[in-house]
């Protein structure tokens, strides 16, 4: 497998796959009772589905050969110039908390005397902007006296310690640096949303690399009315905070959402990473969850941890990865490749683009970076999720849209682009990965409701065959490369089963629900704790029975008058009807003391 190219083991794999299941279920049909046109409809949707969903297999395969590749890492020091940024659109006070704290504990865990963390706010709400003006004083204050008893530890009892010997403290100098380092913990005001989370960490590269104003999107011929607004880009809470930023070329940017957190050195390890890996642009960690408080939640870190071994392997074949908006940015080479100068635009992101990532990753090589770990929070509940998966649909439509301008009907009049996308197979095998899922959802569906009418000699043959081959290997080969034992295989395996059962028609629905709202450019992103607030206040019986009662209701009366011998659509139906207590009892709480994954106060000297 080492010397077999992607696109020819991904295609012809996966064509392999494809004929093996036609003929077995050419043997399975009873062709004297049987409408030709039926039985080619049948074998053209058999096959796009078969193919669809054999890079599941396909990619499991390439776990022994591929997972647990070796990194390299350079020894590095701490004098690697970074930043830590944080984006934060707060509704609630609550997201203010968690962005500070989370914010806190990332940048003490990850401190050097080259570190600075900056939060970009862009919350319209004067209260809520007063209340960031509160805590960011606060936490600067935690931070001196944390770093204040700490040096008197280390000056009282030296000893050998990168950290605390690269500052060449005294007695005397000690309060000085502690306050000059609080006042790294940085917040700036962002006035306009351009790019939204993507145009924030931009324009404070910009701001870095010593360029006063953005430059960037004012183009009116490309972006319309969507052009950057002229005003000034971002206020300061303290005018010295200007000069901590202003053309200070900081070498990387750990862009980072409200919810994401590092635990210690995670800084260190992925930037020695990235010294030693210096062809690529962007280093993306490995995603963990974590305040894991409902049932639906521990569903996620389970899938998650069967999904990150089949991911590292087709990332270490590929030798690419898809970005996820939480990484490690090289500064230069970012601005190199995704933005441009003033004299040579780049602007690779489009200026309505609601997945930034797909499009960075796009642009610029990304190294997934297995042993390195951020840890966010995830959806509460199968609703939050859903709704979720809504907006995510909208992004990768507005991303299929632009790589496909004449098949999905980009606008004309305005391309909100100066950019085609021509992408190489390993590079495209990423960008439209979550779109061939979607697409297929619609298919999949019109594919169960045709079975009525296909006349089976025996109906498993060829469904043991996909259940086997897409659930059954994949999750033996997980189970033998990686801890997980065969109990919470078991459970892996029922309940992303039971998930994934109603998708062909909740996601031919979201999938339906993203197109309109893209043709009517109704493209408003829902930050993850305004919907689990909404959810919080119709109540969670109120919600699973408003937003999942009418499938119940609609399937129970489908399921009455079918033919049962549609077994697929018979469970399908079935699945719908139990929908609302799915919900319901998954979004219970069973955690309520669930701990961080990191401390409040960190020991630096360790």
């Amino acid at each position: 497998m080492h010397y077999i190219q992607p696109n020819y083991y991904f295609i012809f794999g996966s064509t392999i796959f494809t004929i093996i299941n036609i003929i077995l279920s050419y043997i399975n049909i009873d062709f004297t009772v049987i409408n030709i046109s039926y039985i080619s409809i049948y074998f053209l949707i058999l096959t796009i589905c078969t193919f669809s969903v054999s890079g599941i297999f396909l990619k499991a395969l390439l776990i022994p050969f591929y997972k647990n590749k070796l990194l390299y890492m350079h020894d590095t020091n701490f004098t690697t110039s970074y930043i830590i940024n944080y984006n934060l659109k707060a509704y609630y006070h609550t997201d203010v908390d968690e962005c500070f704290k989370n914010s806190f504990e990332s940048f003490i865990n990850n401190m050097t005397t080259k570190s600075v963390l900056v939060i970009i706010s862009v919350t319209e709400d004067e209260k809520l902007q007063k209340y960031e003006d509160l805590l960011l004083e606060t936490y600067r204050n935690e931070i001196f006296t944390e770093l204040h008893n700490q040096g008197k530890k280390f000056l009282n009892n030296p000893i050998q310690n990168i950290w605390w010997n690269n500052t060449n403290i005294t007695h005397n100098t000690l309060e000085e640096f502690c306050k000059e380092r609080s006042y790294h913990f940085i917040l700036l005001r962002r006035n306009n949303m351009t790019l939204k989370k993507c145009g924030q960490y931009q324009d404070l590269i910009l701001l870095t690399k010593g360029y006063l104003e953005p430059y960037t999107y004012k183009d009116e011929q490309y972006y319309g009315k969507f052009i950057r607004p002229s005003e000034k880009t971002f206020t300061y809470t303290n005018p010295d905070d200007f000069y901590r930023l202003y053309n200070i070329n900081f070498e990387y940017t750990m862009v980072l959402d409200i919810d994401s957190v590092l635990s210690k050195n995670t800084l260190y390890n992925i930037i020695a990473i990235a010294e030693a890996n210096p062809r690529f642009t962007i280093y993306q960690p490995r995603i963990e969850l974590h305040m894991i408080e409902t049932y639906f939640q521990s569903f996620q870190k389970l899938w998650l941890q069967f999904s990150n071994p089949t991911y590292e392997a087709t990332c270490a074949y590929l030798n690419h990865s898809a970005f996820f908006g939480k990484g490690l940015i090289h500064n230069q080479r970012y601005l190199d490749s995704c933005i441009g100068t003033p004299d040579n635009l780049i602007e690779y992101v489009p200026i309505n683009a609601l997945s930034h990532d797909t499009f960075e990753a796009m642009c610029c090589p990304t190294l997934y970076c297995p042993n390195i770990v951020i840890f966010e929070t995830p959806p509460k509940s199968y609703l939050a999720w859903n709704i979720r998966e809504l907006r995510w649909n909208m992004g990768e439509l507005t991303v299929a849209q632009h790589i496909f301008p004449n098949l999905l009907f980009r606008p004309e009049k305005v391309k909100y682009t100066r950019n085609n996308y021509y992408l190489s197979f390993n590079v495209f095998f990423f960008a439209l990965s979550s779109f061939r899922v979607m697409i297929t959802w619609p298919i999949l569906l019109f594919f169960i409701g045709w079975n009525s009418l296909i006349p089976y000699n025996v109906f498993y043959i060829a469904y043991s065959y996909i259940l086997i081959t897409i659930i059954v290997i994949p999750t033996i080969i997980t189970m033998r490369y990686s801890s997980i034992n065969l109990k919470y295989a078991l459970f892996y395996s029922i309940s992303s089963f039971y998930n994934t059962l109603s998708e062909p028609i909740i996601g031919s629905l979201r999938l339906l629900l993203a197109s309109y709202n893209i043709h009517k450019k109704n493209l408003i992103w829902i930050p993850s704790s305004k919907i689990d607030q909404l959810i919080s206040n119709k109540g969670i019986f109120l919600s699973s029975l408003f937003y999942f009662g009418p499938f119940s209701i609609a399937s129970s009366v489908i399921y009455y008058y079918i033919n049962k011998n549609n077994y697929l659509l018979s469970m399908l139906l079935i699945n719908l009807i139990c929908l609302p207590i799915y919900n319901l009892f998954s979004s219970f709480t069973f955690n309520t003391s669930c701990s961080r994954i990191t401390l409040r106060k960190i020991n630096i000297s360790k």
